[in-house]
């Protein structure tokens, strides 16, 4: 499984870099985060929660108000020097791609 989840980070991390239309980084951000698998790859978990901050454009306090953890938690997470448990790690991933959906109303209606 960590396999394929590389592959699907890797191909992610390609339209990232190709500068492609905000729309594209943003659709191919929602399916990564709604098809993360929830498993122990500590790794695809720090990339892609990384990615999503970063693509969001979220600051670690609005992360953490939206998550409802602390803030340091999020840095921590980032980072790589803790993860949140395997069964916690979807609902965070489905928080993020409701907000990534969110942006791309907004980008589409702008």
């Amino acid at each position: 499984m960590a396999a394929a989840l590389a592959l699907c980070v890797d191909a992610f991390d390609d339209i990232v870099r190709e500068n492609s239309p905000r729309a594209t980084v943003l659709e191919r951000l929602i399916d990564e985060l709604e098809s993360f698998p929830a498993d122990d790859d500590r790794e695809a978990f720090v990339h892609i929660f990384r990615d999503a901050k970063s693509i969001l454009e979220l600051t670690d306090l609005e992360l953490a108000k939206d998550l409802k953890v602390a803030r340091p938690t999020i840095g921590r997470w980032e980072r790589g020097e803790a993860v949140p448990h395997r069964l916690a790690r979807r609902p965070i991933f489905m928080a993020l791609a409701r907000k990534a959906r969110a942006k791309l109303k907004a980008h589409r209606s702008a």
